[in-house]
């Protein structure tokens, strides 16, 4: 596998260097990879532990997403996703930065961004944090560790870049039984996750209805738990573009070779995906037909499978008076979990998990519309069907990490979405999910430690350039546990009661080149648990100051 990702490396870097030629930095009509834009640091959420906010170095914008959620990945998937909330701040600080921060739970926290925006072809940056949280209870440290590297150049025909990305986790297992800390091995409490990322693409300049538009991406991946847990995956993808008698032709062929390492035993699993797509659009309709081929080899232990499916690809969309859009869609897939994925939904799992891919089949149905020139809706109703449905449990030994139950599934979701603003000045966002999942199991009949009902809201505020405020606020409905009794040989279902978290951060502008910000988290200190024998720290905040030079 090495040998082939180095061959492949050497190819992606061959093209890029041929298609890289010098000329003025234009945008044309996609994405770049943008040069650093340091914004004043907003609220360091704590769900679990503490947590550093989303690095913002900007990634490259691949034509595929990588969904941390359910699927590892989502490919070119039709439809609209739910309202995210933006973490808006204000207008950015110019130049590179330095960001230090203090908070109780002896928590510091450190910056630094570099960067060289005033290239005319090359686009440089450089960006380095530190955040820990030191209290006096040891088995509830936190560490998070980044380097972050970011190269860009434009040429007159192409655009090429590269990102580099170090994240290094430190938890604990803090749930574990207090009556045998004594007895522990040393470092049995100890959780530490590495993850190494490259990502570098070359593409066409720009898109329009006379050319061909090309994208190459190429994705290496290295998350580590320790010398018996180890992940790599590769992830290769071609993207072409078309305007066929105005209308949209595109593909997307991808290549993922996956191969993880537990206690020496060995899980390869190999993906290669031709996604076709044809966009037909007329006067307020528009159609997508699609296809989704999908070759599969896959080895565990002793057990190899082989499979090719093809799987439709279908979404119409109506638009009424120019200000109301009613959609519906179907469309199937392979994906598979993976350690990253399983390993940012839930940091607490155990270092001994089986990974497994999920089929799946979807539909969907939704409205959104422009009600008026402040306030914006959405609904949609979701049907997936999955034959693996990872859920949460706790395993059985004194650590009492998370261990995974899988099992087929049916899952509706209503998804309701808002968002009113005032220009600039004020931004409400709300996000209601409601999901029901019908499991196949005859044994296990909850959802473990997946919520049900969902309720995401976030209100800014912004006055000029100077002062930014912030309030989070969300709700999570009441869960099942479900936990195997060794005694009684039986699943047992435990409830876990709701909860919200609060959160508010207020940033201001002193000058040009200093900037002071306050964070609060969990303003009611709600010790809620998200997961089962994992309660969150109290009301916790900090303050700090930004630096530009």
């Amino acid at each position: 596998m090495q040998k082939h990702i180095i061959y492949i490396f050497l190819l992606i870097c061959s093209i890029q260097i041929v298609s890289a030629q010098a000329d003025t930095l234009e945008k044309g009509n996609i994405t770049l990879v943008r040069p650093y834009r340091p914004k004043i640091q907003e609220s360091i959420k704590k769900a679990i532990t503490p947590l550093p906010e989303t690095a913002m170095v900007s990634m490259p914008p691949f034509t595929y997403t990588f969904n941390s959620i359910e699927p590892n990945y989502q490919i070119n998937t039709p439809g609209y996703k739910a309202v995210n909330l933006p973490q808006e701040k204000l207008s950015s600080l110019n130049g590179n930065f330095t960001k230090l921060g203090f908070g109780n739970y002896n928590s510091p926290f450190l910056e630094v961004s570099l960067n060289n925006l005033r290239s005319r072809n090359w686009m440089l940056a450089a960006n380095a944090r530190h955040y820990s949280l030191n209290g006096k209870n040891q088995s509830r440290k936190y560490s998070n560790n980044q380097l972050h590297f970011v190269a860009n150049y434009t040429g007159d025909k192409s655009i090429s870049g590269a990102v580099l990305l170090y994240n290094r986790d430190a938890y604990r297992y803090y749930a574990h039984e207090s009556n045998k800390t004594d007895t522990l091995p040393k470092g049995a409490l100890y959780n530490p996750y590495q993850n190494i990322q490259l990502n570098t693409f070359t593409s066409s300049k720009a898109f329009d209805s006379t050319q061909l538009y090309y994208r190459l991406d190429l994705k290496l991946d290295n998350m580590i738990r320790s010398k018996e847990v180890n992940e790599q995956c590769m992830f290769v993808n071609v993207n072409l573009k078309k305007i066929v008698r105005g209308n949209l032709l595109k593909t997307d062929f991808l290549i993922d070779i996956d191969q993880y390492i537990n206690q020496n035993k060995k899980y390869n699993r190999n993906f290669i995906k031709l996604q076709p797509e044809y966009h037909f659009t007329a006067e307020n309709f528009k159609a997508i037909f699609g296809l989704n081929a999908i070759m599969l080899n896959q080895n565990r232990d002793t057990a190899n499978a082989n499979l090719f499916q093809f799987y439709p690809k279908l979404t119409l969309e109506y638009t009424i008076a120019k200000k109301y859009k009613v959609y519906t869609g179907m469309w199937g897939d392979w994906e598979k979990y993976t350690l990253k994925n399983i390993y940012e939904v839930n940091p607490f799992i155990s270092p001994n998990i089986k990974l497994d891919n999920n089929k799946n089949f979807n539909l969907h149905i939704g409205a959104k519309g422009h009600i008026n020139n402040n306030l914006d809706l959405s609904i949609e109703a979701r049907y997936t069907n999955m034959d693996n449905l990872v859920m949460y449990t706790v395993d059985s030994t004194y650590l009492h990490a998370m261990d995974l139950i899988i099992v087929s599934a049916g899952v509706r979701r209503l998804i309701l979405n808002a968002h009113y603003h005032v220009g600039n000045k004020i931004d409400i966002y709300s996000s209601l999910i409601i999901s029901n999942y019908k499991l196949s199991d005859t044994i296990i009949t909850r959802a473990s430690q997946l919520p049900t009902f969902v309720w995401k809201n976030n209100f800014s505020y912004k006055l000029g350039d100077k002062v930014y405020m912030n309030l989070q606020l969300n709700y999570t409905g009441a869960r099942y546990l479900v936990k195997y009794d060794k005694t009684s040989k039986e699943y047992n279902n435990i409830l876990m009661k709701p909860y919200a978290d609060i959160s508010l951060n207020a940033d201001y502008r002193y000058s040009k080149y200093v900037s002071m910000f306050l964070n609060i988290n969990n303003v009611i200190s709600n010790k809620y648990v998200k997961w089962y024998g994992y309660p969150v720290v109290g009301i916790n905040a900090q303050i700090g100051i930004t630096i530009t030079l």
